[in-house]
């Protein structure tokens, strides 16, 4: 029986003892020669002293001519008892499980531990721990070494209708950076817009070693080179003091602004008041003059140490109002790219071309589903901007408008919750009775929509058509981690993922203080 190499010859022969509940032990192992002998002739076997006579064994060596394995010595069945007391066998390895499980994980990259112990009691009738399973899932994430390649620090990467896209999209992008989960050290970069339907459009990939300074400088400067090009554009990021670095160096004529949760998060560490959190993300959020004026003075009441730490971070920064330029075009967080972060959770678990491809798949479904939805709908703007304009509409009808000066488009527009005389606000309206809908950017319509996803993928040919280069590329191997224990599933949370706590109220009644059992409604 011949194997192309020793791997294949020892995944036959485990799978034979496997098959007939036996274990084994490798006598001696050299790279031209192979020997096992069955597991109860070992030093280490502690079962009965008479079941240790058994003689089969198996031997496997490289022919000198056709440079294949072959088995020698083969004895065709143990004469023991066997030693399997419990439900598991030695000789399923992580590596054979790997093999067994390889298919799984390429549809499903977090395949999990529980499943693969399930599907290997399925297949084999055997029961694995979960250290074992979790290493062969490792295994299968874990990097390939090659010889001659050369290594890499940093690599970038776009697709093509995703830049034709983003050319369509509003002049804002989000840029973020999350650690890698998998065999190596490193940070994946990420670049996110918004598409005509105000959701998440991928737009740029990296891997690098750390966020530093040059990354973040080397990152957007060929986000600007193969992505933007020439046009104006609005980043928006935590205070990462690369990417402060390198938007100090840019001068392509972008505009920086601060993810406003990373504020809040950055001065709840600092004064831990409760309600500067939420009066903090008013002051940020709002362009109403009133609503932020309002704000500033309770929160400057709340703390006036906390009010001078926000203005040294530069108002005009992180708060929609003081926005000068309208830069952010109302977004205020970098949610979108952690978002986008959460969906390569799993990916970033995989090896470096892994990641890379499936950024490929997800990209390409995201623009298959995006198309088949924007060619559905037929109102005249996006399926979620006209949610936003229906509501908006709703609560319209409850203002009052009265006309100040027709020629001059002066109106004043009265809210019905006016109290004490409060609650107006004087506008110069310049559209009465014309259509709303054609009034906000273009760039919320559903022709824009649907031109944005109308680029397409082309079909990844066999490798054997591509163009061929000089030489191949692997990630830097001194940057190799080493696993050890079980998988930690879940990350330190932070100030950003701590919520607002909230009082008990009674069931009955709503109320705070008391609970159903002793509310005085209860009871008449």
């Amino acid at each position: 029986m011949m194997f192309k190499n020793k791997a294949e010859l020892l995944y036959a022969v485990r799978r034979w003892n496997i098959r007939n509940n036996r274990e084994l032990i490798v006598q001696d192992s050299r790279p031209g020669y192979f020997k096992a002998n069955c597991y109860t002739t070992s030093s280490n076997y502690k079962g009965p002293q008479e079941r240790r006579h058994c003689s089969w064994s198996v031997s496997g060596s490289v022919h000198n001519r056709y440079k294949v394995w072959r088995i020698v010595k083969w004895k065709d069945q143990h004469n023991c008892y066997g030693n399997v007391l419990e439900n598991n066998n030695r000789c399923l390895t992580s590596s054979l499980i790997a093999t067994d499980i390889a298919h799984q994980v390429s549809k499903d990259i977090a395949f999990p531990v529980q499943n693969i112990q399930a599907y290997i009691k399925h297949i084999w009738r055997v029961d694995v721990n979960y250290a074992k399973a979790w290493n062969a899932r490792q295994f299968l994430y874990g990097p390939r070494v090659e010889n001659g390649v050369d290594t890499f620090k940093y690599v970038f990467w776009a697709f093509g209708p995703a830049i034709r896209a983003y050319s369509q999209c509003i002049p804002i992008i989000c840029i973020d950076g999350t650690h890698l989960k998998g065999a190596y050290n490193g940070k994946v970069l990420t670049a996110v817009g918004k598409n005509a339907n105000n959701q998440i459009l991928p737009v740029a990939f990296a891997i690098v070693d750390n966020e530093s300074n040059e990354s973040w400088t080397w990152f957007l400067g060929l986000l600007q080179l193969h992505v933007v090009g020439n046009r104006k554009l609005c980043v928006i990021s935590d205070r990462h003091q690369g990417i402060l670095h390198a938007m100090s160096l840019q001068t392509y004529g972008w505009e920086h602004r601060y993810c406003l949760r990373h504020i809040r998060s950055n001065v709840m560490k600092h004064y831990k008041i409760q309600a500067i959190k939420k009066l903090c993300w008013t002051v940020g959020s709002t362009a109403n003059q009133i609503l932020f004026k309002n704000a500033v003075s309770a929160l400057r009441g709340v703390s006036q140490e906390a009010w001078d730490y926000l203005v040294d971070a530069d108002l005009g920064m992180w708060t929609v109002y003081r926005d000068s330029e309208k830069s952010r075009w109302g977004n205020t967080t970098t949610n979108i790219a952690e978002s986008l972060n959460n969906v390569l959770r799993y990916a970033r678990m995989m090896p470096i071309r892994a990641c890379i491809e499936y950024t490929f798949d997800y990209t390409r479904q995201h623009f298959y589903d995006q198309y088949r939805e924007a060619f559905q709908w037929n109102s005249p703007l996006s399926k979620n901007i006209w949610k936003i304009y229906r509501e908006r509409e709703i609560r319209s009808q409850t203002y009052k408008t009265t006309c100040y000066d027709y020629q001059r488009r002066v109106y004043k527009v009265q809210s019905t919750y006016q109290r004490s005389g409060e609650g107006g606000t004087d506008n110069i309206v310049s559209h009465l009775h014309e259509d709303a809908t054609v009034l906000g950017s273009k760039k919320y319509i559903t022709t824009v929509w649907r031109q944005q996803y109308s680029h397409f993928f082309n079909l990844l040919r066999d490798m054997s058509y591509w163009a061929t280069v000089d030489r191949k590329i692997k990630a830097d191997p001194t940057r190799l981690i080493k696993h050890r224990g079980r998988k930690k599933s879940k990350r330190f949370s932070g100030q950003m993922d701590e919520r607002e706590k909230q009082k008990p109220k009674c069931g009955i009644c709503r109320e705070e203080g008391h609970n159903r059992n002793t509310c005085p409604t209860r009871f008449p």
